[in-house]
């Protein structure tokens, strides 16, 4: 697989997860459902501008985000 593909892929369509911030009286607790996933896609009409999509809401944590090999099938690890 080329370098240039790869670079194609990920300036066209990244995939970012949030979460909600730890309680302060209680360190490692998160929150439940109160992340999201975005996909952020590339504007045709400006290379430096990106679209935002939510893709999935209430999350609690986005824990994994990858791609197969052959760049077809995107994997999520959600709470």
């Amino acid at each position: 697989m080329k370098i240039g593909h790869l670079y194609q892929i990920r300036i066209r369509l990244h995939f970012t997860g949030t979460m909600a911030k730890e309680d302060p009286r209680r360190p490692g607790v998160v929150p439940p459902g109160r992340g999201n996933l975005f996909s952020f896609t590339q504007n045709p009409n400006d290379y430096k501008a990106f679209n935002c999509e939510q893709k999935v809401e209430a999350v609690s944590i986005s824990n994994g985000l990858d791609w197969s090999l052959d760049n077809k099938t995107f994997y999520y690890i959600g709470e």
